[in-house]
């Protein structure tokens, strides 16, 4: 059976990784224009920027590549900084894109993950298991993303591709 979906490689993006209070959080996004997100495993957006909420304590800031030495830098001169891990992470992760109509499908195939709107709503971010890798799922207007650790890509991509019945589009 075939999909109609696209999957595609996602181009490298600035991630850090933040551990720590929210209030400390909030402090050292504050900059970016990021509210903290309001529910456990859902993300923020301001422009191009990303705030995701995945843990009780965690949450990975997301921005362009082309930003990444200025968006460290910024989070660790707050005052809050030093009561938070601030790890910069942008090449730990592979993101895939997978997008279009059957795009809820792919993701039942690859994950146990309730992506229904009630439970993983329009702004839903969470780590979960997709093809047994632990995945970051990122919902998006047109379908999802999928983020795993970098030395598992061409698995993931052979999977998916596989699932889908797709080429996978170059990023």
């Amino acid at each position: 059976m075939s999909y109609d979906v696209t999957i595609r490689r996602q181009e490298l993006a600035a991630l850090v990784d933040l551990k720590g209070r929210p209030e400390d959080v909030a402090a050292a996004v504050a900059w970016t224009a990021l509210p903290l997100p309001d529910l456990p495993n859902s993300c923020t957006r301001a422009g191009d920027r990303e705030l995701y909420w995945v843990g009780p304590d965690q949450w990975i800031l997301r921005a362009p590549l082309a930003s990444e030495a200025g968006l460290v830098r910024q989070v660790q001169d707050t005052d809050a900084a030093q009561r938070l891990s601030v790890v910069q992470v942008s090449d730990v992760y592979a993101f895939f894109g997978v997008f279009g109509p059957d795009a809820a499908e792919i993701l039942a195939v690859a994950s146990p993950l309730d992506i229904h709107p009630s439970v993983f709503p329009q702004n839903g971010v969470t780590f979960t298991d997709a093809f047994g890798l632990k995945t970051l799922v990122i919902r998006r207007a047109d379908g999802f993303e999928l983020a795993v650790e970098r030395s598992f890509a061409e698995m993931a991509a052979d999977y998916l591709q596989r699932v889908a019945a797709v080429s996978l589009d170059p990023a």
